[in-house]
């Protein structure tokens, strides 16, 4: 078989940044799975977060406020760094630094970066006109002069990212809940659709525009290995952000405007990457995006079993210490 390029990483190598032992008895420092780049963001996250208790003020020209974007447009960029409530940003700084563990050594640092600085502006520009657009149909000056910020966009994103990379695995949730990965988004918009309806607290918004962004990008533009862009795979169309029941309906719906949008993207696409008979061409891209799936997911089994296998033992060692 052909060697794998830089960009990604082999199955072993998958396998050995989940391998860190945790909470063991040699007293390994957790921090030191975490990569550099992760944990340097979660640094900025909390700077941002003391500043605005510190300087209060600053809010106003850190944060999303679509009235004062003009002339402070910076605040399309800062507000996805910028966070206000203690709980977010503890939710946040956790899940940048374990969804990091897995995605960055699977692209690269600097993939990863780039995927979060694009997310990042996307989220805040388009959260910008939809503010502009809804304030110009209900002349609501809350839309107009709301402050609105947070890094929830960008880990929405990647969670779109763990979809396309293994979204087959099944995740258990508090030993009642069973879900694939690739139903986390879906998740997502009705964990905070809930969360707004019984506290008022709107993430929304920044989440929605996160995912699509972060869909948008991994589709059409993500750069990989050989010169190809995206991800034609069906397994992440659109739809399949869906219910399956309503996804032939996404479908009719959706495939007008991606011709409008991209005329000959997927054409293109399909010529170059699949046979006469429809099946993916050996050495493709959508053949290579199909074994970094499977790869990955893996690299996450043995992972999962192997912390079962410490856990297990650990708990022999520590009854027959106790026996003796």
């Amino acid at each position: 078989p052909a060697k794998e390029t830089t960009q990604t990483m082999s199955a072993p190598s998958i396998k050995n940044e989940f391998s860190t032992v945790e909470g063991s008895s040699e007293g390994v420092n957790i921090l030191s799975s975490f990569t550099r780049l992760s944990k340097a963001l979660a640094i900025i996250l909390c700077s941002g977060y003391l500043i605005g208790v510190c300087l209060p003020f600053l809010q106003n020209y850190l944060a999303l406020v679509p009235g004062k974007t003009l002339p402070c447009v910076w605040n399309i960029i800062t507000a996805g760094y910028f966070e206000t409530n203690i709980w977010m940003l503890t939710v946040n700084c956790l899940a940048l630094l374990l969804l990091a563990r897995y995605l960055e050594p699977l692209w690269g640092s600097r993939e990863f970066l780039v995927f979060l600085v694009v997310v990042n502006a996307a989220v805040g520009l388009t959260a910008f006109f939809y503010f502009m657009t809804v304030y110009f149909f209900t002349h609501s000056e809350e839309y107009l002069y709301g402050s609105t910020s947070g890094f929830h966009g960008v880990i929405a994103g990647f969670l779109v990212a763990v979809k396309q990379a293994v979204p087959e695995h099944e995740v258990r949730l508090l030993a009642v809940l069973t879900f694939r990965l690739k139903q986390l988004p879906l998740v997502l918009v009705g964990a905070v659709v809930l969360l707004y309806v019984l506290t008022g607290v709107d993430l929304v918004t920044f989440s929605l525009l996160g995912m699509f962004s972060a869909w948008v990008y991994l589709r059409f533009y993500q750069e990989k290995p050989g010169g190809a862009k995206g991800d034609a795979t069906e397994a992440f169309s659109f739809s399949s952000f869906f219910p399956q029941l309503v996804r032939p309906v996404i479908d009719k719906l959706t495939t007008p405007i991606y011709r409008g949008l991209c005329p000959g993207h997927f054409s293109h696409y399909s010529a170059q990457h699949y046979s006469h008979t429809g099946a993916p061409l050996p050495g493709s891209d959508l053949t290579e995006a199909q074994r970094r799936r499977e790869r990955g997911a893996r690299a996450l089994e043995e992972r999962l079993s192997a912390k079962a296998s410490e856990r297990s033992n650990m708990a022999k060692e520590s009854g027959s210490e106790q026996s003796v």
